[in-house]
């Protein structure tokens, strides 16, 4: 429920092309896809020294 309220933020204060980076648990990483891919593109999952899946990046688009 946070990643989701995060996200819903961010969207009204990114402007486009804004960058958001944001850190989730490594059973997140699909919900989070999917959240992101209505309103931003370069979606890309980043993994942490231990190769478990722990950030995501994305990129708002143009309205």
């Amino acid at each position: 429920e946070i990643p989701r309220r995060f996200i819903k933020a961010a969207s009204s204060l990114l402007k486009p092309g804004g960058l958001l980076i944001m850190e989730h648990h490594e059973s997140q990483p699909l919900l989070l896809e999917a959240e992101l891919s209505r309103g931003y593109s370069e979606i890309n999952q980043n993994r942490d020294l231990n190769n478990r899946p722990r950030w995501i990046s994305a990129r708002r688009e143009a309205e």
